[in-house]
């Protein structure tokens, strides 16, 4: 069904996807999403990215994303500056097209250069709209954000893909019609794999005005209801990759589904106008599609409508489905249609993709999800009779016998454009085909992890612990290391871990995540194979191996053949008899060491790590002459075998070595000053020479160096070797090696004998009796590759005794590198040999995984961690943020329960300070918060059935933690906002701390010999009638009071609410007993915090406390059970009493239009005076506009520009009135310094700051600070994010930013520097090198 047979389009993969839709990101968290039947749908918040983003008078809803202001720009190797200038669509597609390439288990860097194309669906220029408005936009903003045609260069750029890249806007079928595009591409060959997908944000409300005009927005999407009457527009971004059938099943690709055919044609004038929806043109796209596909109708199983829920869309949409597909399943289950736009709104120019990609889904689960909020179907089709159904009570099972699932995706443009895209599962005829495992035996396995930052990579790393030990502890090890291997692209922040099962796996990418931090950037390094010469054996060395890998047998087998034709013995004999190869002589040790490291060495090979050049030491130079391809196995053994015998037959016992703690010329020294018969034998390390000669002489140097506490030990060597003690075998070397034939290898040999670079060609009998007799120049030969540029030497021997050495020597000189072994004596080979194969990949060197792991399985892993940062045409950290809470959401904590004999519910101070309190935590990223001062103003009614909305608006202050903070409200239907607290807040640095200070329940019960249980005390205190009767027992003491309350029913803690409201309401009651008048509290607090979690029993303390001028204040705060304080409430003033008491206070209340309690305390205060209370205290002037205020006095100038309200100050025991309206940032006062009067008025000069210590001269700071800080400011970031050894091109450094960095530079420093100097390798270090070598001194 739907084959290739030559007239239709062969079948096309869809191997991998990368969404983000609200309330999921990736596809796993979007099925949740759809399985769960969430809608994402909400109210659109009133201000968004610091702009009106409402509509006024109108309720519009939406499915909004969040932090799409933040992108992980130095992933991609985009500087800040660039990225502020590009559309954050362009940014979430990236993001997406790199996850669905993850998903896929594409390696990128093997796509680099192939005809991969890219196809994006996008149709606004929202941030272009905003960067206008802001001023005049720079080219990056013109090319980034003016012009949808690069978000297609910018994938084809980040992955260097040399494919067609369109960006298409055919309105909301543009994704859609983006992949049908991409479809034909790779039916046709043009491109060799497809990227496709869609991104769609709404920055900014410009549509919408025109959808409210027209009347077509809904609440929700109700595709298929009776009741649909519009849509929601929301955000969304989807990619998806795409690959032939047959190659992606050649490439083991994970198969999601099969494009079969599809779609793409025009309404025409098909309708009576361009924007209204055409039968006739979705009846003919459909047949198209399935004739395209080859597919029968009958065999749809679901198809994904547009689906958007509209009055004129939903009947021509549903008949064409009913007429091209109804009527064609006799006896069989109902064809099932439904739109994803139920759950998430509409997506737009994204909209085609996420329904694809929901079907995908469905089709992988043969599942389809409920449609959501359909009370009852849509008359427009005889749903029956067709054969159709909605799946509105809940998820439906698919079942097929005989043929894969099928179904169809839709998509219509109000262009007119429509599209339709067959698929079918993939089912078992789309599995990849079997790739063959690895030939390696052994438990142990490598799983390497890499990120593009060190903060990335500890995360990959935890999220990769997290995996295996839940859904990835059934993947295969060897399936999982193919896929992290072969599948995932290699960035530069590194780590290796090694184990045999999930859990140790786990547990060691752990702790591996505790270091990764300090991780730094890997190198490019060059790999430098070290073969050391005797003392590296040990008994039993081999043997694992000859067994677990298939490499280092077949090169042992090879190496102990050559070794039997010179010896008569074997190899493996050796190693698996129970030889004493740590006492042996020489004549069997050197044969079988030079066996173990040749194959050790193509062991590596095996595993993928090829050497840049070999270096040996003394008798290791046979093996790099053979590993290198310079000798043969044959000669290389013959050499090996040869020497060896001849210094056992010839010259053994004749002298001994010893090494010190010396350089090569103080030994030289030494040896001259002692007059011994000793040469330096060896230059190891920068302070480690070995020493041979006479035992006499290695002795008196021995006692001298002893004599000076300098380190030297004598070693049991069976001649010495590299001195004259060799003379006597020189000649006899020399004619049984005379038929050597030394070639030039195809690895460069750093030789050891003369100290040069040598292609192996001159390493004749002559060069191997210099090797025996002369220095072993082995500092000067690591030296000189290290100087050639950054190395990772890796020692091939059974154990290392050279890789300190290498390590001295590096550190000596001050040059990059590492030095590793490859087996350590008596530890497990595979495991230990793994682990160095392990730092090799972390150091940066190259490794070609597919020689350990290219056979396996692509499994699922988790995706990238984004680091993302703000980055936005303005600095969002410093506009203001609102964020709401709506009274009507199930479970809300900001509407408590009417009153004793009330029917309406009254939201005041308790909920405006936790409103205040969540928002800041929200906006700061902590829940570590503190109210530092709230003002309280009056209350807002809520009558049944009512839906008010508080927002609150939080204003980023001087300071870093510091914030302002308004609360407002807004009933259903009204315009306009009502003030309803203010204040600042602090957040971070231990500002919500707990119960550190606070004085515990039972050491101020102590002090409270009153007590009254609940009903008493209600029976005393009038007041507490009207509150919750929640205190169980009250102690009262003199000025001060402990309560015992049980937590009532809907008061339990909510996500982000840990405290309910009502509780901190509650936790005032026992104040009411300690005032004569409880309207002498003044709504006020200068401190307030949530510091833990309620528990259902709590204890409350209230405190009347006198702070400076005798001001009273109520401190309240809550306790849990266990005496731990989880609220505290501070600094509420207490009013004096009227010095009449026979003159009551009066209450006048009464409701105003916006649900405000409008409540006058008229009373005498201290004086015996009358004065008006919150509504008198409001009264004053307000000033709109650009003020210019002039102090005659002083001449003391301020400007403002915005609204000023100046009133005389609330007497002491009085609120502050909260403001009207706070639909602008709210002003933070600034503390005003008075100067005194003087008899002439003059003005007084602002005192100047204290000046800061003087800078010196830009030409005496260093050269690296002062390249810096241009380099930073170029790119637009701090000067201390900069990675200076990073190259230019890397950090997003492109032409215009280079050409503005020589004018910098030149006129900084007084240097030509050509532009070709900046080009892509140049690092910020090396430039700065280069310049300050330059500048004259």
């Amino acid at each position: 069904m739907g084959e290739y047979d030559g007239t239709r389009p062969a079948p096309i993969a869809v191997v991998g996807i990368g969404c983000r839709v609200p309330g999921a990101d990736g596809p796993d968290a979007f099925w949740r999403l759809l399985t769960d039947e969430t809608c994402t749908v909400r109210d659109v918040p009133s201000t968004r990215f610091g702009r009106p983003y409402e509509i006024p008078g109108a309720r519009v809803r939406s499915g909004l994303l969040d932090d799409v202001d933040r992108f992980d720009a130095g992933f991609f190797g985009i500087s800040p500056r660039e990225a502020a200038g590009m559309d954050p669509q362009q940014r979430l597609f990236m993001e997406a097209v790199w996850e669905a390439l993850e998903d896929a288990g594409q390696d990128t860097s093997a796509l680099a250069g192939t005809r991969t194309g890219v196809w994006v669906g996008t149709t606004n220029v929202h941030y272009w709209e905003l960067q206008q408005s802001v001023g005049h936009p720079d080219i990056h903003a013109s090319l980034g954000a003016g012009s949808r045609s690069t978000t297609t260069g910018r994938v084809s750029f980040a992955l260097d893909v040399t494919g067609p890249g369109l960006s298409v806007d055919t309105a909301c079928s543009s994704s859609l019609t983006a992949l049908a595009l991409a479809c034909q591409s790779l039916a046709t060959g043009e491109s060799t794999v497809a990227i496709a997908g869609g991104s769609q944000l709404l920055l900014t409300n410009t549509e919408n005005h025109g959808f409210v005009d027209a009347n077509v927005f809904s609440d929700n999407c109700r595709f298929g209801d009776a009741a649909a009457d519009g849509f929601v527009f929301s955000e969304g971004v989807g990619a998806v990759i795409l690959k032939p059938l047959a190659r992606a099943l050649a490439d083991g690709d994970p198969v999601r589904a099969v494009i079969r055919g599809w779609s793409v044609n025009n309404d025409g004038a098909g309708s009576d106008t361009m924007i209204n929806p055409a039968l006739s043109g979705q009846r003919q796209m459909l047949e198209l599609a399935y004739e395209h596909a080859g597919i029968p109708l009958a065999d749809v199983d679901y198809i994904e409508a547009h689906g958007t829920g509209t009055r004129a869309g939903d009947p021509v949409e549903l008949g064409a489905i009913a007429a091209v597909l109804g009527d064609t399943r006799a006896g069989r289950a109902p064809l099932l249609v439904g739109s994803v736009k139920s759950n998430i709104g509409h997506t737009g120019a994204a909209a085609g993709v996420l329904g694809l990609i929901k079907t995908v889904l469905a089709l992988q689960h043969r599942t389809v999800p409920r449609t959501l909020h359909v009370t009852e179907r849509t008359p427009a089709v005889d749903w029956d009779a067709v054969g159709m159904d909605l799946p509105r009570a809940g998820a439906v099972p698919l079942t097929a016998e005989g043929r894969p699932l099928t179904a169809g995706v839709s998509g219509f443009g109000v262009s007119g454009t429509n599209v339709h895209v067959v698929l079918t599962e993939a089912g078992p005829g789309a599995a990849p085909a079997e790739r063959p495992a690895g030939a390696e035996r052994g438990a142990a396995h490598l799983l390497p992890v890499s990120a593009a930052s060190p903060e990335a990579l500890r995360q990959r790393l935890l999220d990769l612990a997290g995996h295996l030990e839940t859904d990835g502890r059934s993947a295969p090890l060897d399936d999982l290391c193919h896929t992290a291997a072969v599948r995932r692209a290699h960035h530069d922040c590194r780590a290796a871990v090694v184990g045999d099962a999930p859990e140790t796996l786990a547990a060691r990418l752990r702790e591996a995540a505790e270091d990764a931090s300090d991780a730094g950037y890997a190198g490019r390094p060059r790999v430098a194979f070290v073969f050391s010469g005797h003392g590296s054996q040990w008994i039993g060395m081999a043997r694992e191996l000859m067994d677990a890998s298939p490499a280092f047998s077949a090169s042992l087998i090879r190496c102990d053949e050559a070794v039997r034709a010179e010896t008569g013995w074997s190899v493996i004999d050796r190693l698996t008899d129970g030889t004493d190869l740590v006492h042996e002589t020489v004549a069997v040790v050197h044969p079988v060491l030079w066996a173990v490291q040749v194959s050790l060495a193509e062991t590596w090979r095996a595993w993928g790590v090829e050497p840049d050049v070999v270096l040996g030491h003394s008798m290791g130079e046979s093996a790099a002459a053979c590993v290198a391809g310079a000798l043969s196995h044959a000669d290389a053994a013959a050499v090996v075998c040869r020497r060896a015998r001849l210094i056992r037959d010839r010259v053994a016992g004749q002298g001994t070595m010893s090494v010190a703690a010396l350089t090569a010329d103080e030994a030289d020294r030494l040896i001259a000053e002692l007059a011994v018969d000793v040469s330096v034998a060896a230059s190891n390390g920068p302070r480690t020479t070995v020493l041979a000669g006479e035992v006499e002489g290695i002795e008196k140097i021995k006692a001298e160096l002893d004599a000076r506490d300098v380190f030297c030990r004598v070693m049991k060597a069976e001649a010495a070797s590299h001195c004259s003690r060799m003379d006597p075998l020189l000649d006899e070397l020399a004619h049984e090696l005379r038929d050597l034939a030394p070639r030039a290898g195809t690895v460069p040999i750093r030789s050891t004998v003369t100290g040069e670079l040598v292609d192996g060609s001159g390493l004749d009998a002559a060069y191997w009796t210099r090797n025996i007799r002369g220095r072993v120049h082995f500092h000067e030969a690591v030296l000189a590759t290290a100087e050639a540029g950054e190395t990772f030497f890796v020692e091939i021997s059974p154990h290392p005794v050279l890789s300190k050495a290498v390590q001295e020597t590096l550190a000596d000189a001050g040059l990059p590198g590492t030095a590793v072994g490859s087996l350590l004596r008596d530890q497990p080979e595979r495991e230990t040999l793994l682990a160095h194969l392990g730092r090799v990949y972390e150091a940066g060197a190259p490794v070609d995984w597919t020689a350990l792991y290219g056979g396996g399985r692509c499994v699922p892993l988790p995706a990238y961690p984004w680091q993302r940062e703000s980055h936005w045409v303005e600095d969002l950290e410093a506009l203001p943020r609102t964020y709401e809470f709506r009274l009507d959401e199930p479970g809300t904590p900001f509407l408590p329960p009417p009153a004793p004999g009330q029917d309406s519910a009254v939201v005041h101070g308790p909920e405006c300070v936790e409103a205040a309190r969540a928002a800041v935590a929200r906006a700061a990223g902590t829940g570590d918060v503190r109210l530092t001062a709230a003002d309280i103003g009056e209350a807002l009614l809520v009558p049944p059935g009512t839906a008010p909305v508080l927002r609150v608006t939080v204003t980023p202050g001087a300071a870093d933690g510091e914030w302002a903070f308004a609360v407002e409200s807004r009933t259903e239907g009204a315009r306009e906002w009502t003030g309803r607290a203010r204040g600042t807040a602090s957040a971070g640095r231990g500002s919500g701390r707990g119960s550190a200070g606070h004085e515990p329940p039972a050491a101020v019960l102590a002090r409270c010999p009153e007590h009254l249980d609940g009903d008493a005390f209600r029976r005393r205190v009038p007041a507490a009638g009207a509150l919750r009767p929640v205190l169980e027992e009250v102690w009262l003491g003199r000025g001060e009071a402990v309560a015992r309350l049980r937590r009532p029913a809907g008061t339990e803690p909510r996500p982000g609410h840990p405290v309910h409201p009502e509780l901190v309401r509650s936790a005032y009651q026992p104040a009411l007993a300690l005032l004569p008048d409880p309207s002498l509290l003044s709504p006020h607090l200068t401190g307030f915090a949530v510091t833990g979690e309620a528990t259902e029993e709590l204890w409350t303390v209230c405190r009347i406390t006198e702070g400076a001028g005798g001001a009273l204040a109520l401190d309240t705060v809550l306790f849990d059970a266990e005496g731990r304080a989880v609220a505290e409430a501070k600094g509420m003033p207490v009013g004096e009493r009227p010095a009449d008491d026979t003159e009551k206070p009066e209450h006048v209340s009464e409701v105003s239009e916006d649900g405000t309690v409008v409540t006058e305390h008229a009373r005498a205060d201290g004086t015996g005076g009358r004065r008006a209370a919150a509504n008198t205290a409001d009264q004053g002037v307000e000033l709109t506009g650009e003020l210019r205020l002039t102090d005659p006095a002083s001449g003391f100038v301020i400007e403002l520009r915005g609204s000023l309200r100046i009133a005389a100050p609330a007497p002491r025991g009085e609120a502050a009135p909260a403001p009207v309206r706070a639909a602008e940032p709210l002003p933070v006062a600034a503390e005003a310094r008075v100067a005194p009067a003087t008899p002439v008025p003059a003005p007084v000069t602002p005192e100047a700051p204290a000046a800061a210590p003087a800078e010196a001269p830009a030409a005496d700071r260093p050269v690296a600070d002062r390249v810096a800080e241009h380099v930073a400011e170029v790119l637009g970031m701090r000067v201390g994010r900069l990675d200076v050894n990073k190259p230019f091109n890397r950090l997003g450094m492109d032409s215009l930013m280079a050409t503005e960095l020589r004018k910098r530079l030149e006129r900084e420093l007084g240097v030509a520097l050509p532009v070709a100097r900046l080009a892509r390798g140049t690092t910020t270090a090396s430039l700065a090198r280069e310049l300050a070598a330059e500048i004259p001194v």
